[in-house]
């Protein structure tokens, strides 16, 4: 019987031919693959090459500055734990595809490199410790079926592109936190046969920290069950990028209230079959096929959106009415199988595709606010609508009974809105009440209403429309915007209170409260004083006297 003989091999800095002196920069590709000897290597090599010790007996190493392994270098070695933290400004540090594929020994990784290609710790079952502080990219199944990984940790990046296949196959995986990265990238589906389409973030598996990154790309919570409404509005308010596949087939989803979001991705929300409204008051770009399927979406709060691309909301069957104050261009097929009853274009619309809207055959009004009627094709609209009204500005009804395609609508006429605000409203001093405006048809100008009291000495009117009494007297509070404008005649009355009701201290009263319930009975002076504060009705044999308390 033969004795294997280790070997310890170190590579010298320095070589010299014809005493010229060269420098070791380089292990070349398949220098020592499938070697049966070695079992320890130190060199202070830049690089490994390609299949450099692939299938060798090699079970530790000391390669300090190395910046580069090359695909399959250490495939199938017996490693249990690599170091790998070599700097070269000039250079990517980079773990090679396949680079410690089937390492099965392999138990713990600390490197600083910021590359992790395709496969490279595939199979590597037992690897349970993993230090990669400056990853910022994992590639696809980078540690598939590494099942004895529990947690990660990435912090302190810009950004990071982690494959939504990475961990594919890492069934004790649980927690995948982020502190301080401003964007996560999950990459895209691979469309090949077999190819794996899941989420990053599974069902049952906790992500701390997620909701503090700003951008969102690929198919991070791709038909994640777990994900709510009230934690993605909750938590995810600092969120501003939605890229393509991020909340698709999301159930949980029933309402969208993000208040940073500026652009939303292709099929970033498709499939969320239980959403009902959206509110995105920031958002300019909504992707394509963004909503698509979204059969419950009823409202959409999109007012500042500017681009629309194809198929946004197709499909999208229960959405009664829209609004785009801020649009310049609906593209292809965007709310195809829709049928709302109206739809409101702002002054800025320059274009809209084919079969934007075909299907809305049960159109009733449509209000277009751009003087120059906007480019529109043959196919933009259903081919009837005889029955559905075109409300444009003011001086532009010829303009569009004479354009293309906009001439098809029988009924053109110009927009004429009315402000709608509560007519009376009765208050006591010092007591403040919310009015009601608004402008019908459903206001295109995105300004806000301008408030103001004929007499500030009796009552007073907030920015938002919000009225305080202040003296006993009547005055108007009016409602303007543009050219539009309404009233409220409010009326305050003196501030009633108990002292001033003359109490007989031997009389009992009986008290109620406003809708007529008994709170309190056989009440002297005292017990009413005691009352929580609010306003009661007290009833004696004497009468009945509305107080304050």
């Amino acid at each position: 019987m033969i004795k294997k003989t280790s070997v310890y091999l170190v590579i010298p800095d320095t070589v010299y031919i014809d005493e010229v002196p060269y420098k070791v920069s380089t292990i070349c590709e398949g220098a020592f693959k499938k070697n049966r000897h070695i079992d320890s290597i130190s060199a202070s090599v830049d690089s490994i090459g390609d299949y450099a010790f692939y299938s060798s007996t090699l079970i530790r190493f000391n390669l300090p500055n190395a910046v580069l392994i090359g695909a399959h270098a250490f495939e199938g070695c017996p490693l249990t734990d690599i170091e790998l933290n070599g700097h070269n400004p000039n250079h990517i540090s980079t773990i090679g595809e396949a680079a410690f594929k089937a390492c099965i020994k392999l138990k713990s990784i600390s490197t600083s490199f910021e590359v992790i290609a395709d496969s490279a710790f595939l199979y590597c079952g037992r690897l349970t410790d993993i230090n990669i502080p400056k990853a910022t990219s994992i590639g696809r199944g980078a540690f598939r079926s590494c099942n004895a990984i529990t947690d990660l940790h990435f912090e302190n990046l810009d950004s990071i592109y982690i494959d939504v296949s990475a961990f594919i196959g890492c069934t004790n995986l649980k927690s995948m936190s982020f502190k301080n990265i401003n964007a996560l990238n999950a990459g895209k589906f691979d469309n090949g046969y077999g190819a794996y389409r899941g989420a990053l973030i599974q069902s049952g598996m906790t992500a701390p920290g997620i909701n503090n990154i700003k951008r969102l790309y690929g198919p991070i919570f791709y038909r994640q069950k777990d994900l709510t409404s009230w934690e993605l509005n909750t938590y995810f308010d600092k969120l501003e990028v939605i890229g393509d596949d991020v909340f698709y087939g999301c159930p949980g989803l029933t309402e969208l209230s993000l208040p940073n979001v500026i652009s939303i991705g292709k099929e970033a929300f498709s499939g969320c079959t239980n959403l009902t409204a959206i509110y995105l008051p920031r958002a300019n770009i909504i992707g394509l096929c963004a909503f698509e399927n979204c059969t419950a979406l009823q409202s959409l709060g999109i007012p500042n959106v500017s681009i629309i691309i194809g198929g946004a909301f197709w499909g999208c069957t229960k959405i009664s009415s829209v609004n785009l104050p801020n649009i310049r261009r609906i593209g292809r097929s965007a709310f195809y199988e829709c049928n709302f009853k109206f739809l409101y274009l702002g002054e800025n619309l320059e274009k809209i595709d084919d079969s934007a809207f075909i299907t809305c055959t049960g159109l009733y009004g449509v209000y277009s606010m751009n003087m120059t009627p906007p480019i529109i094709s043959e196919y933009t609209f259903p081919s009837d609508v005889q029955y559905t009204t075109l409300q444009v500005p003011k001086g532009s009804v010829q303009l569009y009974k004479a354009a293309d395609f906009w001439k098809k609508f029988s009924t053109i006429l110009e927009y004429t809105p009315e402000m709608q605000i509560d007519k009376k409203l009765t208050i006591e001093a010092g007591e403040s009440v919310q009015i009601n405006a608004r402008i019908y048809p459903k206001d295109l100008d995105t300004t806000p209403i301008r408030w103001s009291s004929e007499d500030n000495s009796i009552a007073t009117v907030s920015s938002n429309g919000i009225v305080t009494g202040i003296a006993e007297g009547q005055t108007k509070i009016s409602a303007t915007r543009g050219e539009t404008s309404g009233y409220c005649r409010v009326t305050v009355k003196k501030k009633e209170s108990v002292d001033d009701v003359k109490v007989d201290a031997a009389t009992e009263y009986d008290v109620y409260n406003l809708q007529g319930i008994m709170v309190r009975s056989k009440c002297d002076k005292a017990d009413i004083y005691n009352l929580p504060g609010g306003i009661y009705i007290l009833v004696s044999p004497q009468g009945r006297t509305k107080v304050r308390i």
